[in-house]
C-alpha cells in the first residue's frame, strides 16, 4: 500500500484529503496560468464545468516539471560551495533517476488544465504567497481542495529572487528566462533585503488580485468583496504586508507559520518582518497557524506574540507536535515514514491526517469570513446567484 500510494500520490490525496473535506462529489477543478506585468506566472485553481474536462490534460503537481524543480533547488543549495560546472554535471548525472521517480508523473486529483469555469455561482478568491525558496507548487493540493469547496485560489510564483527558480516571459522580447535564488552576503548583510522582497511580493499579490478580477472568464464569477490574502512562512510575512498596507481590498487573512523575524545572531542580524505590521495594527480577521518547531525558537516565538497583539481580530492556533514542513503538501509526495525521518513533518502525528485537519480549518475560516453558503450533502460550497 505504501508503494502504491507513493507511485500514485494523487490517488492517496484524493482518498485521504479531498474526499473527507469535499465529499464524494463529481465536482472538478480547472487550472490556468496567468502572467503579471514582469511576466512571472500565477497558477490559478477554480471550480470547473465537469462537461468541459473531456480531452483536457490532468494538471501536474509540479508546474515547471521535475527537472526544473530539482535544478532550481540544486543550484540554490550548492551554488555557494560548489563550482557551477560541478553542479551542472551532477544535475545531468541524476537526470535518469528524476524521470524514473513517480513524482515526475504525479497529477493533481480532479484537476484539469484549461477547463471551463463553472458558471451560475460567484466565488471568493484566495491569493496565497509561497515561502522562501518555494515555487507555489508546494500548495497545489490545497488549491484543488479549496476550489472544490467553492473558491478560486491563486498562487503567485514570486520574481523577487526568493524562489529557488522562477521562469518568466520577458514582456518585451517574449523570451522565457529564469530567475535564480539570491543568496544574502551574511558578512556584509543588506538589512533591507528581505523587507524589499516582501514589498515586491506584496505588489505581485495585489497584481494577481487585480488581474483575476478583470479576467475575461474568472472575473465574471469572482466576488471582489470577498478576497482573502494568505501565505506560508516568508509568504506569511508577505500576507502580513499586504493585509496591513492594503487591508481595504481584502476580507480576511491567513498567516501560516509566518517568518516574522530574520534572526542570525552569529552575524549580528536581527530584522523584523514585515516592518509595517510590527508598527501598525491590522484589524482584518486573521487566522494564524504556528508549528511547534517555529514556536519553540525563542526569538521567533517572541515575534509571533507581537504579531498576534498587532492583529486584535485574530484566531491564533499553535499546532502541537508539528514541523514547518507540515503545512506544505510535499508530505503527500513522499511516503509518510520518509517525511518523518527527514523531519519534514512531526514525528508523533501522521502528516496526511494533520494536513487534512489544517486545510479543513482554512476552509472553515474562509467559509465564516466570506459568508459562503451552507454545504450541501456532497460537501460543496458556493454562493448561488
Amino acid at each position: 500500500m505504501i508503494l502504491f500510494s507513493w507511485w500514485f500520490p494523487w490517488w492517496k490525496a484524493d482518498r485521504d484529503l479531498i474526499t473527507p473535506i469535499c465529499g464524494n462529489t463529481d465536482g472538478v477543478v480547472g487550472s490556468i496560468v496567468i502572467r503579471n506585468s514582469v511576466g512571472a506566472p500565477t497558477r490559478v485553481f477554480y471550480p470547473a464545468d465537469p462537461s468541459s474536462v473531456k480531452g483536457k490534460k490532468q494538471t501536474p503537481m509540479l508546474r515547471q516539471g521535475i527537472s526544473m524543480f530539482v535544478r532550481g533547488y540544486m543550484i540554490m543549495l550548492l551554488s555557494q560551495s560548489t563550482p557551477s560546472w560541478m553542479v551542472t554535471g551532477l544535475f545531468w548525472f541524476i537526470i535518469p533517476w528524476l524521470f524514473t521517480n513517480p513524482i515526475a508523473y504525479a497529477k493533481l486529483p480532479r484537476c484539469f488544465n484549461d477547463a471551463e469555469v463553472k458558471k451560475g455561482e460567484i466565488y471568493p478568491l484566495l491569493v496565497f504567497s509561497h515561502g522562501l525558496s518555494g515555487t507555489g507548487c508546494e500548495h497545489g493540493l490545497m488549491g484543488v481542495t479549496l476550489a472544490l469547496r467553492g473558491y478560486v485560489v491563486a498562487f503567485p510564483h514570486h520574481s523577487d529572487l526568493s524562489s529557488s527558480l522562477c521562469e518568466y516571459v520577458d514582456p518585451k522580447t517574449k523570451e522565457t528566462k529564469r530567475l535564480l535564488y539570491k543568496h544574502p552576503n551574511f558578512h556584509n548583510y543588506d538589512t533591507e533585503l528581505r523587507q524589499d522582497q516582501v514589498e515586491w511580493r506584496a505588489k505581485e499579490v495585489n497584481e494577481a488580485r487585480a488581474i483575476l478580477l478583470k479576467h475575461p472568464q474568472l472575473g465574471k464569477v469572482l466576488d471582489p468583496a470577498n478576497v482573502v490574502v494568505g501565505g506560508f512562512s516568508f509568504g506569511g510575512s508577505t500576507a502580513g504586508e499586504v493585509a496591513s498596507q492594503d487591508g481595504d481590498k481584502y476580507r480576511a487573512a491567513v498567516f501560516v507559520d509566518g517568518w516574522w523575524k530574520v534572526n542570525f545572531p552569529q552575524y549580528g542580524i536581527e530584522v523584523d518582518l514585515p516592518k509595517r505590521l510590527h508598527v501598525d495594527k491590522m484589524f482584518l480577521p486573521v487566522i494564524m497557524f504556528s508549528s511547534s518547531e517555529m514556536y519553540n525558537i525563542p526569538n521567533i516565538r517572541e515575534k509571533q506574540e507581537v504579531i498576534k497583539s498587532q492583529c486584535p481580530n485574530s484566531d491564533a492556533r499553535l499546532m502541537e507536535g508539528t514541523c514547518h514542513g507540515n503545512f506544505i503538501d510535499t508530505t503527500y509526495w513522499i511516503p509518510s515514514c520518509m517525511s518523518r525521518f527527514v523531519n519534514l513533518s512531526g514525528q508523533m502525528i501522521h502528516p496526511h491526517k494533520f494536513y487534512g485537519k489544517y486545510i479543513r480549518m482554512v476552509a472553515d475560516f474562509m467559509d465564516k469570513q466570506c459568508k459562503v453558503g451552507v454545504a450541501d450533502e456532497r460537501g460543496e460550497k458556493a454562493v448561488q446567484v
